[in-house]
């Protein structure tokens, strides 16, 4: 998928009962053009809980009125949130022909998931320090063809953990979920 000009590989899980929910109210992903301002609204409201629509800013009511309606429902007064995240993304790998370049790809979803880059070709003697120090400075994993045709691991993508609910994390989520409902595999 094309994530903020790169082709990753995003490996992702899908939320089983919000993917039912969103599918069962004609719903499917939060619409780009209104993401950031609508995600922004939903992670200010709770889950489930009428919170009165007076209450919003001028702000929170124009994202409101772009809200689709499977994310959130106004009645009597009151706004009632129903979406989530739709979907938990685990880990991305980028591709690379170079070490670099692989780095400052992959260096693109450090905010939102466990990352790695995979080398077209094993690093030279000489390099191969160098890759593995910042591998592990910058908790990027490695990987590279082995001799077999298939992959060799130099070093294990790092374990991830969300820091705080953002907006911006919980688009990342969106779009992994929008490639899900073109077709793609989690």
């Amino acid at each position: 998928m094309d994530l903020m000009g790169a082709w990753p590989v995003v490996c992702y899980e899908v939320d089983a009962a919000e993917d039912a929910r969103r599918r069962a109210a004609g719903g499917g992903a939060v619409p780009e053009q209104w993401a950031a301002d609508v995600l922004d609204l939903l992670l200010g409201l709770p889950v489930g809980m009428p919170v009165p629509v007076g209450s919003l800013t001028d702000r929170e009511r124009w994202s409101l009125d772009r809200c689709p309606p499977w994310a959130a429902s106004v009645s009597l007064g009151e706004v009632t949130r129903w979406a989530v995240p739709p979907a938990t993304v685990h880990l991305v790998v980028v591709e690379a022909g170079r070490w670099r370049s692989g780095l400052v790809s992959a260096g693109l979803f450090a905010a939102f998931s466990s990352r790695a880059v995979l080398l077209s070709r094993r690093p030279r003697p000489a390099a191969m320090v160098g890759v593995l120090v910042d591998a592990a400075v910058y908790e990027v994993g490695v990987a590279c063809p082995d001799e077999d045709g298939g992959v060799e691991v130099l070093v294990p993508p790092y374990p991830w953990m969300r820091m705080r609910w953002t907006a911006a994390g919980w688009r990342f989520r969106e779009r992994a979920y929008q490639q899900h409902l073109q077709g793609g595999t989690p």
